[in-house]
């Protein structure tokens, strides 16, 4: 398992998927060693990283910044009317 994820690590300045791969192989491997079955939880963390990117989603949809309307800036050398 530190093999795989020293190689990972190893790996992660080339492309951030090598570091993502070898993370959940070393998962797997820690889930094989205590006994869990990973294809059990295979629905519990699909479902925990769609409520993650829903919530994500919405809340810099929330966040996001709303263009106000612009006001008009007087070109040099002319005259504006006061109100």
């Amino acid at each position: 398992m530190f093999t795989v994820l020293t190689v990972a690590l190893w790996l992660r300045p080339l492309n951030y998927a090598y570091w993502a791969a070898g993370m959940t192989c070393a998962l797997s491997l820690l889930l094989g060693y205590f006994g869990q079955d990973a294809l059990s939880l295979l629905p519990i963390r699909l479902e925990g990283i769609a409520v993650g990117a829903v919530l994500s989603v919405a809340s810099a949809w929330w966040l996001l910044p709303v263009p106000r309307a612009r006001r008009r800036q007087p070109v040099l050398g002319t005259t504006s009317p006061v109100s």
